[in-house]
């Protein structure tokens, strides 16, 4: 599993034209191809009931 529930978790985002990646603690979680690659707005959630999560030092940097 990906995640360590006793603490704090690494999740690194990229998207860059169609494709996305997503890796929680260097393991690669989401490799996919998105049909229609759109701006907007990013949101940060977590799925389930009854659990606390935190965000910290968040970066968003443009891809070149």
């Amino acid at each position: 599993e990906a995640t360590d529930l006793s603490g704090w978790n690494d999740c690194v985002i990229a998207a860059k034209g169609d494709q996305i990646w997503a890796s929680i603690n260097g393991i690669v979680v989401v490799n996919q191809v998105h049909r229609n690659p759109k701006s907007g707005s990013i949101g940060l959630q977590l799925h389930g009931s009854g659990a606390n999560i935190a965000f910290k030092d968040i970066l968003i940097k443009k891809i070149k």
